[in-house]
């Protein structure tokens, strides 16, 4: 069993059954639909969110398949399934045996991670390169707008070749003296250069006793923690700073629920937001839910009574569930769905979880 199945008998633990056994699949993939979003915030994994986005469904279906046979899980309905007593042995083992990485934040740096990524593997490729006068290499990424921004940030930057390879490779050491060991020699090893190439994560798995999916958490875990670092000392890192000025980290909305929020704090009303943005009334429900999630001046009371809002936490609290149904059908009928949903996201706002 490899960390991957790990990460899903650890999903499935806190999804208690209330969701299908797909929404650990939208998660880890990085699904940014209003359920996926707001399942990873009430159950406390939105920090595993898009930590796979390679995973395809063929793949996954087939580690369920193993997960069963393995005994580590069973089914309980449709797609619907309940990790037993040896799955939750296997997770509790493999945590006391493996060092899982606790700097992951998949949500908070969902629009960011993989384009930042790609940006520092090529910024170290070339700066390398240009350092032995090298100008004819092939770019690890084939990716237009990286390699368009990568010749923009050149340009800007200003600096001659030497100087920026040393900045870049002080900066880079400075910023991983902070994490783990182990993930920085994961991290590093996939970095390519003057005469030489990056190893892929099947090889560093083969060197390390680890499997792939380990070496590519790790390596994940130690992109956010340099994002994070990033954020919080921004003069320190002027060099990497280059790398994230065109994006929004601090915001973790998607797109669509950021243009909503844009107008309610020009105080439209969510009729004016239904028709400016010719949305449908479930669509505009589903940002406002998403909203609630990420904002904390979020005002829930324009929305929710606050005797609506006791009575849902009243029941939400007796019955122990984030299933929608069954907390409407204890509830007055007066209250909506998207009420439930708004006092939910309310009560579990985001949380930083580790593998405990």
């Amino acid at each position: 069993m490899n960390s991957l199945h790990i990460v899903m008998l650890f999903c499935l633990q806190r999804l208690k059954e209330e969701r299908t056994i797909y929404g650990v699949y939208h998660l880890l993939k990085g699904k940014k639909s209003a359920q996926t979003i707001q399942d990873g915030q009430i159950y406390g994994l939105s920090f595993l969110f898009q930590s796979f986005p390679y995973l395809k469904k063929p793949s996954f279906d087939s580690m369920i398949t193993t997960l069963v046979q393995k005994e580590a899980i069973t089914s309980k309905g449709e797609h619907v399934y309940q990790v037993t007593e040896k799955g939750h042995e296997y997770v509790q083992k493999w945590l006391t045996t493996n060092k899982l990485p606790s700097s992951l934040n998949g949500w908070q740096y969902a629009n960011v991670t993989y384009p930042f990524w790609k940006r520092l593997l090529v910024l170290f490729q070339t700066a390398s390169n240009l350092v032995y006068e090298e100008k004819k290499f092939v770019p690890v990424t084939r990716d237009e707008e990286t390699l368009r921004w990568l010749k923009n940030f050149l340009v800007r930057n200003g600096q001659n070749r030497t100087e920026l390879a040393h900045q870049l490779f002080q900066e880079l050491k400075n910023i991983l003296k902070e994490t783990p060991q182990l993930n920085v020699e994961l991290f590093v090893r996939q970095f390519s250069g003057y005469q030489y190439a990056g190893e892929t994560n099947v090889q560093i798995a083969k060197e390390y006793n680890v499997d792939e999916h380990y070496v590519h958490l790790c390596q994940l875990a130690t992109v956010h923690f340099i994002i994070h670092m990033l954020e919080k000392q921004k003069d320190l890192y002027k060099l990497l700073q280059g790398l994230l000025t065109d994006f929004n980290v601090v915001l973790p909305l998607t797109s669509s629920a950021k243009a909503t929020y844009e107008l309610m704090k020009r105080n439209k009303s969510f009729e004016d937001i239904m028709r400016i943005r010719r949305l449908k009334k479930s669509t505009i429900e589903d940002h406002l839910a998403e909203i609630a999630l990420f904002i904390d001046d979020f005002s829930l009371s324009d929305y929710v009574t606050n005797a609506e809002q006791e009575e849902i936490k009243r029941v939400y609290l007796k019955l122990n569930t984030n299933k929608l149904k069954p907390i409407k059908d204890e509830v007055s009928s007066s209250i909506t769905y998207f009420q439930i949903r708004l006092v939910l996201a309310h009560l579990t706002k985001e949380r930083r979880v580790t593998w405990s």
